[in-house]
């Protein structure tokens, strides 16, 4: 159960961080 959880929560970061640089980059969220 914990590891399902880890990876969950290691994708989710993943893509938020992705989105994080993403506005960084252009100002505004990316439309994909």
């Amino acid at each position: 159960m914990a590891c399902h959880f880890d990876k969950i929560n290691t994708e989710e970061g993943y893509w938020l961080l992705r989105q994080k640089a993403a506005v960084l980059h252009t100002g505004k969220l990316p439309l994909s």
